[in-house]
């Protein structure tokens, strides 16, 4: 073998070797990266089984308290707790809150007219197209009434979606064009960058009032506060201000 070829086979070795150190990098690469995001995805799922429990059990505690609570004047559970909107647990895995909201503070779901649930809809950042929709199926004069019993009462409801009784406002979710987002909630970012929750259709409308009321001032969201003619602004400030008053 002539001096010639000898140096073109060790080139040769060489970029093989060059190459196959190349490839074995990637492929460590990408398993550590792997690993990397099932470990992440892994702590975040025990986070979120950890913070369920804790959720729940928080609950069960303030139910309870409520239930268990020594009263000498043989006042109820809703009487020794009505000035008390929250409660505050410390457990060892973390803190955790409990907040009464009254469904007082709602609309009912029930009597529910096309032009309010159209203005809750753009409140909570629907487009005008996209609610206009929306309000097309579910308020649609092409399905017969739903009828639905509450409290043994005999409810003729407004709404028009098929398949839904309207026992729960999960129903909704039959509707085509609404979400789970729109839902259970959602977040907007406000002109200095912070990220305000707008809420959901669960957090204005309930299933359990068969007419309208007052609404209740220490429950109600600002968002339906918004959809009722307030000022953003306004509903806004004053949804912290009843926060800051009850902590």
């Amino acid at each position: 073998m002539t001096r010639y070829s000898r140096r073109t086979s060790n080139g040769t070795a060489l970029l093989a070797v060059l190459w196959l150190t190349a490839a074995l990098s990637a492929i460590a690469f990408s398993i550590a990266d792997t690993v990397r995001a099932e470990a992440e995805r892994g702590i975040a799922s025990q986070e979120g089984i950890k913070a369920s429990y804790l959720a729940r059990g928080a609950v069960e505690r303030a139910l309870s308290l409520m239930r268990n609570a020594d009263d000498n004047n043989g006042a109820s559970p809703a009487e020794r707790f009505a000035s008390r909107r929250r409660l505050y647990f410390q457990e060892e895995l973390g803190d955790t809150l409990v907040e009464f909201i009254s469904e007082r503070g709602k609309l009912p779901l029930r009597t529910m007219n096309p032009q309010i649930f159209n203005k809750l809809l753009l409140s909570l950042g629907e487009t005008p197209t996209s609610a206009g929709a929306i309000v097309q199926q579910v308020f649609s004069p092409t399905l017969p009434p739903i009828t639905s019993y509450a409290q043994n009462s005999r409810v003729v409801s407004p709404f028009r979606p098929s398949l839904a009784s309207m026992e729960n406002v999960e129903e909704l979710l039959l509707v085509p064009g609404i979400t789970s987002e729109l839902l259970y909630g959602r977040y907007s970012r406000m002109p200095d960058g912070s990220l305000i929750n707008l809420g959901g259709l669960a957090d204005l409308l309930s299933p359990h009032l068969k007419e309208n009321y007052a609404l209740d001032p220490l429950s109600v969201h600002p968002t339906l506060l918004v959809s009722l003619g307030m000022d953003p602004v306004s509903a806004r400030k004053f949804g912290e201000l009843r926060r800051i008053s009850f902590n």
